[in-house]
């Protein structure tokens, strides 16, 4: 093996954690997988919004993710969740990831729009074999707020 090339468990925790994120946005955005998107996060998970957003907020706790995905359906809203170009660290049963997210929305036409952007900042632990969020900041970097009707 040549110097600084992963080993087979970096690849395999890397492939489990770039799972992870993408079941976030595709579970987020379709509604059925609720208790399999609450899932992806531990008991204590801290889930943050911050940026430039004006519904910024931090949540806690499994009971916080329940209501959070929750409110995502209850908005009866389109979202369409695009992750991409994530940057993964492993170190044992944790890690960081980064990842830039782009967010569609229909606009007050009912066209699709960019809603927000920014990049997600990940800290994930590896529990019973799966990787599950322990931290996840949204930082909204630009938002569209009549994409959002706000």
């Amino acid at each position: 093996m040549a110097i600084g090339a992963p080993d087979l468990q970096t690849l395999l925790d890397e492939r489990g954690i770039l799972e992870t994120i993408n079941r976030y946005s595709q579970w987020l955005d379709a509604p059925g997988h609720e208790r399999e998107f609450v899932d992806l996060f531990t008991d204590d998970a801290v889930i943050e919004i911050r940026g430039n957003y004006p519904r910024a907020r931090r949540m806690q706790g499994r009971a916080a993710v329940e209501a959070f995905v929750a409110a995502m359906r209850s908005a009866n809203q389109y979202h369409k969740h695009i992750t991409a170009n994530s940057l993964i660290t492993v170190n044992g049963n944790e890690a960081y990831a980064e990842s830039s997210f782009i967010v569609l929305d229909r606009d007050v036409r009912g066209r699709p729009a960019p809603g927000s952007c920014g990049r997600y900042k990940d800290k994930l632990v590896k529990q019973k074999g799966r990787w599950r969020f322990k931290e996840r900041v949204d930082e909204i970097e630009a938002i569209n707020l009549e994409a959002l009707g706000l």
